[in-house]
């Protein structure tokens, strides 16, 4: 069991790190956005992230359980990842942003709540 958690936390932290490195790129491609803005991202979905583990995971843990705080925690994570591959489809103004910083939200929420349980 020990080894299954230690293999599961790698590859969560992985691909949290991919996630944050691509998000760098991106950001820089395609939104034309430079260090600056990605500071305030990363340090926003700092405060989230924060906000998650004092605030909603005890909430969430109460309320659904261990297993089902982590079933949760995987849905939002999934609909945050599949809401970053449809932003393609926007058009690349102000929706795109928008449709950016909500399915990032997403994803760093069901990420959080992942990470905390």
């Amino acid at each position: 069991a020990i080894w299954l958690i230690s293999a599961t936390a790698a590859f969560l932290t992985m691909s949290g790190s991919t996630m944050m490195t691509c998000t760098a790129l991106f950001l820089q491609e395609r939104l034309g956005w430079g260090n600056l803005e990605m500071g305030f991202v990363m340090g926003a979905q700092g405060v989230v992230g924060v906000g998650v583990q004092v605030i909603a995971f005890p909430r969430c843990q109460t309320h659904f359980g261990v297993q089902g705080t982590a079933v949760l925690s995987s849905v939002v994570l999934a609909l945050g990842q599949f809401s970053l591959s449809l932003l393609h489809l926007l058009p690349l103004d102000g929706r795109r942003t928008l449709g950016y910083c909500c399915a990032q939200t997403l994803f760093a929420l069901g990420y959080i709540l992942s990470c905390s349980i």
